[in-house]
């Protein structure tokens, strides 16, 4: 009977030229660096925009939104009467020579500062609370989860205004406008990151009230 020889594992030797190619390659490459933007100084994408949990089990957000409120608009329609009027008072002793340097640069001025004035962007700053039984908005208006239900809110624009953003909701049976939510301009994303936000926060908060167990065999 013939024995078959003792095995033997193969050897493998490593080529002490690639050693050196994979030395001067691990010199060579750049090093490591983990950049932030706290590191760099770079301003924070979400200024203005925070979103927190609270003691009470909620989430909080904090947000900046364009003020197009009524009250504001009536303000600047007599803020720009106003300046309108100063000017039309500062031209009167000069009627005779209504093109002279001094009433051309008046109503320049008017009309510049009631541009300004026009276009000059308030913001305001808003908070929007959901704990698991109710939703609180800017710390004072609270609206329960068993009064909206399904009826999540939903990010609409307002009628009549296609530069305003609400987001809406059917409370009970009314259909309620809880807060604005306006871009301050055509790059702003506010409003579709606070409805997107709130959403995930009512589907983790009012959708999963309760947690099934596995059974055990």
């Amino acid at each position: 009977m013939v024995h078959p020889p003792p095995y033997s594992p193969p050897s493998v030797a490593f080529d002490t030229q690639l050693a050196d190619i994979l030395l001067d390659e691990q010199l060579q490459a750049p090093a490591d660096v983990s950049l932030s933007a706290a590191s760099v100084g770079s301003r924070s994408p979400f200024e203005g925009y925070s979103r927190v949990l609270t003691p009470e089990g909620g989430i909080l957000i904090h947000y900046t939104d364009l003020n197009l409120s009524w009250p504001l608009k009536c303000i600047r329609v007599a803020l720009c009467l106003a300046v309108t009027t100063l000017g039309g008072w500062l031209i009167v002793p000069a009627d005779d020579d209504f093109l002279s340097a001094p009433v051309l640069g008046v109503l320049a001025a008017t009309a510049l500062i009631d541009w300004l004035i026009l276009r000059f962007k308030i913001r305001a700053r808003h908070s929007v609370e959901v704990r698991p039984d109710c939703m609180i908005i800017d710390g004072k208006d609270v609206f329960f989860a068993e009064d909206i239900g399904e009826n999540h809110p939903q990010l609409q624009d307002a009628p009549g205004e296609p530069n305003q953003k609400n987001i809406c909701a059917t409370v009970g049976t009314r259909f309620v406008k809880l807060m604005t939510a306006n871009p301050s301009d055509d790059n702003d994303r506010t409003p579709d990151i606070l409805a997107a936000h709130l959403k995930e926060a009512i589907e983790q908060l009012w959708t999963r009230r309760e947690v099934t167990f596995p059974e055990v065999y």
